[in-house]
């Protein structure tokens, strides 16, 4: 890393770590050290920087939550961008507007509290808006597609913040625009929620609550679901079918509760999930002629 990089984050006020260890970044509670991990705290500054980084072909990633992304065991030979300080939101009317590194289940509870419907599948996601929209995350029959109303993002090609709609989020199953344009950086997303009784949402993030702690492994390190759903049936259900819950490399393992996950049993290595994911889908192929998918992000 250059001077101009540390007289760039010291003057512009960004905070930073050194040789930071990304398993404290990660669910995952795995992966090795990052050069630099930055934290901007103002919108401006985050578009700022990445202007900065990409002017002067420092290599850079960005996270949020780091709920479904780990590093490599080797680590991140650049800087992180970490938009866990971009965490503000605001509720006005029917409107949730919401910075990209707000907590989702946060919002679920924001929502609660104004008297709004919509984001109950949210609470216990442990992601952050930037994330969620990205990966249109989903659960229990409903996804940020059904929520998502305009974004704001900053197109790291054209040097611009602007709005796009809902509709040119381009949202598929686990997938949005983002995915394919890697120059747009989501800064900011606003829901669209409908207003109902507080006890009645409340009723329903209860319900759901209590579903994901009886049926995911949340004691336990993880990127949530190892694999997308293929089209025709479950990956949980074909993993748990031929055998392989609680299969283990090293110290990470199928989840007991749930085949869908892939758990860090203390020490585990990010070459062991890939190592495991590859034995799975090897295995779901050979079992089902079904072409697995990894869910979660892997950065070398």
């Amino acid at each position: 890393m250059n001077n101009y990089l540390f007289n760039y984050l010291i003057t512009n006020q960004i905070k930073y770590a050194l040789d930071f260890p990304t398993f404290k970044l990660s669910s995952f509670e795995l992966g090795g050290n990052a050069r630099i991990v930055a934290f901007p705290k103002e919108i401006q500054d985050f578009c700022n920087l990445l202007c900065f980084l990409r002017e002067n072909n420092i290599r850079f990633y960005i996270v949020g939550s780091c709920t479904n992304t780990f590093f490599s065991d080797n680590g991140f030979d650049g800087v992180v961008v970490c938009t866990s300080l971009l965490n503000k939101s605001i509720c006005e009317n029917n409107i949730i507007c919401a910075m990209c590194g707000a907590s989702i289940t946060d919002l679920s509870m924001l929502s609660m509290k104004n008297d709004l419907s919509g984001m109950e599948f949210c609470v216990g996601i442990p992601g952050s808006v930037g994330g969620a929209v990205l990966m249109n995350a989903c659960a229990f029959g409903r996804a940020m597609s059904d929520v998502v109303l305009k974004t704001e993002v900053f197109d790291l090609n054209l040097g611009k913040r602007y709005f796009i709609s809902k509709e040119e989020h381009l949202f598929r199953s686990k997938s949005s625009i983002f995915l394919k344009n890697t120059s747009l950086v989501i800064l900011k997303t606003e829901f669209f929620l409908e207003k109902q009784e507080k006890t009645s949402v409340c009723s329903k993030m209860k319900e759901i609550a209590l579903k994901r702690v009886s049926s995911q492994p949340l004691d336990k390190g993880n990127c949530g679901s190892a694999f997308k759903r293929p089209i025709n049936g479950y990956a949980s259900r074909m993993i748990d079918e031929i055998g392989l819950k609680g299969k283990r490399v090293g110290n990470v393992a199928i989840s007991e509760k749930h085949a869908g996950f892939i758990v860090n049993l203390g020490a585990g290595m990010a070459c062991e999930v890939l190592e495991l994911s590859g034995l799975v889908k090897e295995r779901v192929f050979n079992n089902f002629g079904v072409a697995l998918e990894e869910e979660f992000i892997f950065v070398e």
